[in-house]
């Protein structure tokens, strides 16, 4: 993707009116739920790792309704546009950190969970220094499949066996590139913008 096209994600914002967050949807209710289904998550890892693997699936499905619905019923909003990134960050870090911990993602493998974990901070801060001096920075299209690729690597790890461990890893790897590549495009539109 080139870096015009991702310069585009940084907007400036107008001072923000309550009506235009439009905090209580339908997609920013499940949003919350995938936020509220994390500490629940955390704990089925020590239960078993068929419900771990559940609770991820089911969580990864509310990422997926949320965008649906708020497309489908014209429910989109500037407060979901905002949640909507955290709560997959949340999510997507805190099954690394606990596979990580549990020894589902050891060795060398830890590298690229590392890179995911590294990359939301990054992109979190710049997301704060734009929000300071009243811009946004959208999430662009190709940081959506990178999303998408690490909850496909997530969930092929959680069910540990052998061909779907060995496509996970391969997959928590390539996540980990498009994680740095996003990140490098995200940072030089921010110094764009400027």
């Amino acid at each position: 993707m080139s870096s015009r096209r991702i310069s585009s994600k940084v907007s400036h914002r107008k001072v923000l009116r309550l009506e235009k967050w439009k905090i209580v949807t339908v997609p920013n209710v499940i949003t919350f739920v995938r936020v509220g289904i994390i500490p629940f998550l955390v704990l089925s890892f020590y239960v078993s790792e068929i419900l771990a693997l559940v609770m991820f699936i089911f969580a990864c499905v509310t990422d997926y309704a949320d965008g649906y619905i708020a497309k489908r019923f014209n429910q989109s909003s500037r407060f979901g546009a905002f949640l909507d990134p955290i709560a997959d960050k949340l999510l997507v870090s805190t099954a690394l950190l606990m596979m990580a911990g549990m020894g589902q993602i050891r060795g060398f493998h830890l590298i690229p969970a590392s890179i995911v974990l590294c990359r939301e901070f990054f992109i979190s801060g710049l997301r704060e220094f734009l929000a300071a001096s009243g811009k946004e920075l959208r999430v662009s299209n190709i940081a959506k499949y990178k999303t998408t690729l690490q909850m496909t690597a997530i969930t092929c790890l959680l069910t540990n066996v052998n061909v779907s461990w060995f496509a996970g890893n391969v997959l928590l790897w390539a996540s980990a590139a498009l994680s740095v590549v996003t990140g490098a495009h995200y940072l030089k539109a921010v110094i764009d913008s400027q």
